[in-house]
């Protein structure tokens, strides 16, 4: 408040080293996500089971990865689907199921079995569903990450070399290089507007420089 009322009252040049001085100090750093969700609407409606499996496994391996950048571990997953609510014909269903860890973790291997197996215990066949994800709750951070003298699973220094090795080959040659359960097949439920440009496995996607 001291500080305020130099800047509002002190010349312009003095206003400006205070303001200088305490701006740092000012700067808001954004505190780690207690919740982190990835999800996405179908670019057309998806009902087999393979399909939608494929989608709730990326979802999981992105909510990974961000999980990953903030140093953090979680102890569950929520998995939720729904059919379009607004669509008048056709049947509707939407449902969502929390899939504990048996231990915190941010190995994606991890988080990508227990939202499978958190869909298999929900999925209902005959449904066109249009949207799926996931959600991380309990998240924690790593330092304070609680002990134990069981079997740890998605932990310790193999788990954590993988994972740094696959988040430094997906920043370096582009997202999902490298990924857990996920085909080459055509995805034709995924929106292409939202696609990033696959640079190293398709020459109509290559940026092109002009010069005059």
């Amino acid at each position: 408040m001291l500080a305020a009322l130099k800047i509002r009252r002190g010349d312009g040049a003095h206003r400006q080293r205070v303001a200088r001085a305490v701006m740092p100090a000012l700067e808001e750093v954004a505190p780690p996500r207690k919740q982190i969700i990835a999800s996405r609407s179908f670019g057309q409606p998806v009902g087999a089971l393979p399909q939608l499996s494929e989608s709730v496994a990326g979802h999981a391996s992105s909510a990974a990865e961000k999980l990953r950048r903030q140093n953090g571990v979680c102890s569950a997953i929520q998995v939720f689907f729904q059919t379009n609510r607004f669509r008048e014909q056709g049947p509707r269903y939407s449902n969502s199921i929390v899939v504990p860890l048996p231990n915190e973790s941010s190995d994606t291997r991890l988080l990508v079995r227990a939202a499978l197996f958190g869909l298999k215990r929900i999925y209902r066949a005959g449904y066109a569903y249009n949207k799926a994800g996931v959600m991380l709750i309990d998240i924690g951070e790593i330092r304070t990450m609680q002990g134990s003298l069981l079997a740890q699973y998605g932990t310790g220094n193999r788990s954590d070399g993988l994972m740094k090795a696959i988040d430094a080959l997906n920043l370096r040659y582009g997202r999902n290089t490298v990924s857990v359960f996920s085909s080459a097949a055509p995805k034709p439920w995924v929106r292409r507007e939202n696609m990033s440009p696959c640079y190293t496995t398709r020459w109509s996607d290559v940026p092109v420089a002009y010069a005059h």
